[in-house]
């Protein structure tokens, strides 16, 4: 019983972020790959970029990221600075996964429109993603029912949560 839990679970093995808010260019983040041991803490200083890796995860399952009081933040938004004062207006994720004995590369990439010259709304740009399961490419109408099976958004607040989202709870209680 105790392994086939673990096997049914998804567990994050990666992420890949590319101008991703605070993350100039291509960034590589490795899950612990262990069954048993794979809780991951991620801890420093303000502003350095925790959350962000978490709306890194959040934006390529469900196309948005999450701001204070849990605001989404305009795509425009989620470029990282530098690379668009260089004029590339892209920005990429990538998480692979494991779940219920496979695996799955999904990826979720925004870029500007080509007759856009400074995006400033959502529309000014084209959102494409991808599902690989075992290596097979999902048809874009099965995505959301896959992914839906292991991470649906409705519950994405309790494993995708930051020390301010405690902070809100705290306080939804002492009210």
């Amino acid at each position: 019983f105790h392994r086939k839990f673990w096997e049914r679970c998804m567990r994050l093995l990666d992420l890949t972020i590319t101008n991703f808010m605070p993350f100039y260019g291509r960034q590589e983040i490795d899950f612990p790959k262990e069954n048993e041991k794979n809780v991951m803490l991620v801890f420093g200083d303000n502003m350095r970029g925790k959350t962000s890796v978490l709306n890194a995860i959040r934006w390529a399952f469900y196309g948005k990221a999450l701001g204070r009081h849990s605001r989404e933040i305009p795509l425009q938004d989620l470029v990282n600075k530098q690379a668009a004062l260089e004029g590339d207006w892209s920005l990429e994720t990538s998480v692979t996964f494991v779940a219920d004995g496979s695996t799955y590369d999904y990826r979720r990439k925004a870029v500007k429109r080509a007759l856009v010259s400074s995006p400033t709304r959502p529309e000014d740009f084209e959102v494409i993603r991808g599902l690989k399961k075992d290596g097979e490419i999902l048809g874009d109408h099965l995505i959301d029912s896959e992914i839906n099976k292991f991470a649906p958004e409705q519950i994405s607040r309790f494993f995708l949560f930051d020390g301010e989202l405690l902070q809100e709870y705290e306080s939804l209680l002492i009210d």
